[in-house]
């Protein structure tokens, strides 16, 4: 088990009536060999990390959030993991509706007003805030 910290040297784009595909080649810029008694630390990180970049849940009808099985599967029970997961899964389901919002072309400043207040308020309700509070 080893810390890498890559980073490009060369990029490679063929032109595009080139029957390549395009490569990049990377160069160990850090490594770090983990001892025996500190591999399970970083098997650890590696899931945790995992977990982080792959939560994902459901909004309900009520605007709470519901962590998705595989998520909860995945995290095992870590109290920590699972708040963090779902502390993610809730940014990234707010951030792709803000998106939507800001995309239609339609939407007045009221309209903008109103729908960042939901976020607000949602985002609020996530982290356990009163949502009156100022």
């Amino acid at each position: 088990m080893a810390v890498v910290e890559l980073r490009s040297s060369e990029r490679t784009e063929p032109a595009a009536d080139e029957d390549k595909e395009q490569t990049v080649t990377l160069k160990i810029a850090h490594l770090e060999v983990a001892g025996a008694e500190q591999e399970e630390t970083l098997r650890q990180v590696l899931r945790a990390l995992k977990l982080h970049r792959t939560a994902a849940g459901t909004l309900t009808e009520d605007g709470d959030l519901e962590l998705s099985a595989h998520t909860i599967e995945r995290a095992a029970g870590e109290v920590n993991a699972l708040e963090a997961a779902r502390l993610h899964a809730a940014i990234d389901l707010w951030t792709t509706y803000g998106k939507r919002v800001l995309a239609s072309s339609k939407t007045t400043a009221s309209d903008l007003r109103r729908e960042f207040d939901t976020v607000l308020r949602a985002l609020q309700a996530t982290v356990g805030a009163d949502a009156d509070r100022d």
